[in-house]
């Protein structure tokens, strides 16, 4: 398959083979407050230090840039750029930062493709830039909940960065889910809120799903239109950003319903004082702190599978 798109009549390689083609609207979906921005900040830190990312080998773009809109850049996105490490490598721009941006504009279709028009010739983007909207979905111009409305919309935005050759990763909210997982989209990107055709007009998807009972790690579903979708299994490391999930499930102890074993999970890849070990365990496995305690006499007297060591939990070496 080739990993070139046309531009002007030449061909250009997209920015990530097989994953961001050149001139597309890619879209990373995920709850609120579930680590969109700081896992973007992440791969583009292993981006601008390695040269790979998802796997592949990417040469960085001619320019990166972050449009926010919920926040000003010194009190979120900012803040995750630093400690990524790429700063000094990715321009930022944000709405709440700007004196002169008229905020009544998204309140109708034609605003919003104004704001739009207005953000790009602000930037001045070159070709090749990376542009990451931070969300995205202020600048669809329609109801985000018609389909119709949405298609237009997003063949607006393609038209808009194909004047500059732009490719754009952007970021929205998935809509609220039930836990019957009979009531629940079974694909983690069909979750976006909104119309389905953020999914069905757009290039590649993503999804980033917290913790559960099933899985005691953060999993990126990433779902291209020309090859398989794929999953990664993720941790926050303790700066909160994100790393590779080492740790080993193992479904041969029935894990989904071993409470001991998925709160053990939580020490695989860092020891944890027991105020943030229980914490985690709390939020992540609705568990209440008795239930928590109970637990962890199992893994330490029964199973020996955990020991305390001054005032860290850790998971005991193999004998």
């Amino acid at each position: 398959m080739s990993s070139t798109a046309r531009s002007n009549g030449q061909e250009v390689p997209d920015l990530i083979p097989d994953i961001l083609p050149n001139g597309s609207i890619c879209l990373l979906s995920g709850p609120a407050h579930s680590g969109k921005t700081a896992l973007i900040a992440s791969l583009l830190g292993e981006w601008r230090e390695t040269g790979q990312i998802f796997g592949r080998t990417a040469p960085w773009p001619r320019a990166v840039v972050l449009l926010a809109s919920d926040h000003k850049i010194a009190h979120n996105q900012g803040r995750w750029l630093a400690r990524a490490g790429v700063s000094d490598c990715v321009r930022t721009y944000s709405l709440r930062d700007d004196a002169d941006f008229t905020w009544a504009w998204l309140r109708t279709a034609q605003g919003r493709r104004k704001a739009l028009d207005h953000y790009l010739l602000k930037m001045a983007l070159l070709q090749g830039t990376l542009l990451i909207p931070d969300p995205l979905a202020l600048f669809v111009a329609g109801k985000m909940g018609d389909y119709n409305d949405v298609a237009i919309g997003l063949g607006e935005i393609g038209q808009a960065i194909a004047k500059y050759g732009v490719t754009i990763w952007g970021t929205a909210h998935t809509a609220k889910q039930l836990d019957d997982p009979k009531k629940t989209y079974k694909r983690p990107i069909d979750r976006v809120l909104g119309s389905g055709g953020q999914v069905g007009f757009g290039e590649t998807s993503m999804n980033l799903t917290m913790p559960d009972e099933d899985h005691p790690y953060y999993q990126l579903y990433i779902d291209p239109p020309m090859i398989p979708p794929f999953e990664i299994n993720l941790r926050r490391t303790d700066d909160g950003l994100f790393a590779i999930f080492e740790g080993v499930v193992d479904a041969s102890q029935n894990a989904a319903q071993d409470r001991p074993t998925q709160i053990a999970w939580l020490l695989t890849n860092t020891p944890l004082t027991t105020k943030e070990w229980c914490r985690q365990s709390v939020e992540k496995f609705r568990i209440r702190r008795t239930q928590f305690f109970e637990h962890v006499k199992v893994l330490r007297d029964t199973r020996g599978t955990v020991v305390k060591e001054g005032k860290l939990w850790r998971l005991r070496p193999p004998s």
